[in-house]
């Protein structure tokens, strides 16, 4: 999901003729036909404005990327529970958050077996 929100938000950096511009430039520089501080202008400039505007409606560009359930909340029974993700992976949540807290993971995963238990 992270990969899908960087690509579409910042598709001019992932777009292939922007690699070879950009590859193209350096080169240039490495050659001494053009200055590395304007380069680094115009990449910069414009990405700014973009990561600004990613700042200001992130949470909006979360809330696309969550995927609604059929399943109800099972603590306040109100809200539908969404899978959500994290730096942990994906889990489930209540959709009435802030109000309710409710989550699970995604996936429960069963204990595995330690040797010492196995004499």
């Amino acid at each position: 999901m992270v990969k899908d929100i960087l690509v579409r938000q910042f598709a001019d950096v992932f777009d292939i003729g922007f690699t070879a511009t950009m590859e193209n430039s350096l080169d240039k520089i490495e050659m001494g036909q053009r200055e590395w501080v304007s380069v680094l202008k115009e990449f910069y400039d414009p990405f700014q404005k973009v990561m600004e505007n990613v700042k200001l409606n992130i949470k909006e560009i979360k809330a696309k990327n969550q995927e609604v359930t059929q399943r109800t909340c099972p603590e306040c029974k109100k809200f539908p529970l969404v899978i959500k993700w994290s730096k942990n992976g994906k889990f489930f949540a209540c959709q009435g958050f802030p109000a309710c807290k409710y989550t699970e993971p995604l996936e429960k995963i069963a204990p595995m077996p330690s040797d010492e238990n196995m004499r």
